[in-house]
């Protein structure tokens, strides 16, 4: 039998070990160089840049390093090592020196990478949109619609819209914030028929039959509104709009709702905004006018204020009667909100009779008509209002 021997023997038995000695900064330096070059050779041969039977010195790698005329990213292991560092993993952390000189970001390019990342919202989608839009008008592009074609940026949201199954229920339409920023997109897009598309399955649908109607009216006004503004000055295509449906949806007894927020619209644009659009066709003016039989509200103050700027034979009666009318007085101290919003139209109604009768040569009258207006309505309010009117006309 062999005994076992105990540790400390075999202890003895092995050398002791000394730690060698710390490098100098010269060798140290020394070491550092002949591990980088052999390590790029290794590499190079591997990727094809130098030949097998390569037999580089340390001196000649350090001079190629050193020469200026060398390429630094000519080399394979300079190439992958910079193909690594520019990922965008390795970037994620890093901010420029200066925001402030930082371009920014294209707000589409934030949402699709928002949409990539399952991320987006109908909220976020609309100040996207919001943004973009903003970026465009105070760009220096000649032609707004044509920049807001290009951005693509309706249609990107309409993909969105389907590739995320809002579109099978349509309740986006339900945020009239984000069809406003939306639909002006679509239309300088070409997308206007899915906009008619959506209302149209909105109107046969189910569902309260008020509530759908209040929302295809919302969808129309913001077509015709963008029309308007993006697509024609003079009004005409947005007429269009309206006369389209019109006749779209005359056989629904909702026809009344879905017509009134698109016709006020253009109620407005055609008379307290004419003054920054060129007139529009005489022919589907009077055809937007005829509409208005079809809207159960009187619309006493639109009729008398658009028959006030027909584009060719512009009357005032209708609006001088409204204008007479004693129970304008009580208009302004009314707690009602919306008779609260009828005093700037009567205001702008009252200024351009005013303008328009003088025009005629009958000053008289004219001045009469101003003397009255003023009567009516507190100092502050007249003041607010008129001197609005008095610039435009």
């Amino acid at each position: 039998m062999f005994t076992t021997k105990p540790l400390s023997s075999i202890k003895n038995a092995i050398p002791s070990i000394h730690q060698p000695l710390p490098l100098s900064s010269k060798e140290s330096k020394k070491l550092l160089d002949v591990l980088k070059t052999s390590f790029r050779q290794n590499l190079d041969k591997e990727h094809g840049y130098a030949p097998e039977n390569a037999d580089s010195s340390v001196s000649k790698a350090t001079s190629q390093r050193s020469s200026p005329s060398h390429n630094p990213h000519h080399r394979p292991t300079d190439r992958h090592l910079r193909a690594i560092l520019s990922n965008p993993l390795f970037k994620s952390g890093i901010q420029p020196n200066n925001v402030a000189f930082a371009t920014p970001r294209d707000p589409m390019d934030v949402f699709d990478e928002a949409v990539s990342r399952g991320m987006m919202t109908r909220k976020a989608a609309t100040g996207c949109l919001r943004t973009k839009r903003q970026q465009i008008l105070q760009s220096s592009a000649l032609s707004v619609p044509d920049a807001m074609m290009a951005s693509s940026a309706g249609l990107r949201v309409v993909q969105w819209l389907r590739s995320s199954g809002m579109e099978r229920t349509l309740d986006f339409l339900r945020d009239p914030h984000f069809v406003h920023e939306l639909v002006p997109f679509m239309v300088a897009e070409g997308l206007e028929e899915v906009a008619w598309m959506w209302a149209d399955r909105v109107v046969q649908g189910e569902g309260q039959v008020e509530e759908n109607s209040k929302i295809v009216g919302s969808l129309v006004a913001s077509l015709v509104a963008a029309k308007s503004d993006v697509m024609d000055r003079n009004l005409d295509t947005a007429f269009s709009a309206l006369l389209r449906a019109d006749a779209t949806w005359r056989s629904v007894p909702e026809q009344s709702r879905i017509l009134l927020p698109p016709w006020r619209v253009l109620s407005w644009q055609s008379t307290v905004e004419a003054w920054k659009r060129p007139l529009p066709s005489a022919g589907l003016f009077e055809s937007y006018f005829r509409t208005a039989n079809h809207i159960r509200r009187p619309l006493r103050l639109d009729r008398a204020h658009l028959e006030l700027h027909h584009p060719t034979k512009p009357n005032h009666e209708s609006a001088l009667k409204f204008l007479r009318d004693d129970r304008l007085c009580d208009l302004e101290s009314n707690s009602n909100l919306a008779a609260k919003g009828l005093v700037a139209r009567v205001i702008y109604m009252g200024m351009d009779a005013v303008s328009h009768l003088t025009k005629l040569g009958r000053s008289d009258e004219a001045e009469g008509l101003l003397r009255l207006l003023q009567s009516r309505f507190s100092e502050e309010t007249w003041q607010k209002h008129a001197s609005r009117a008095f610039a435009f006309n």
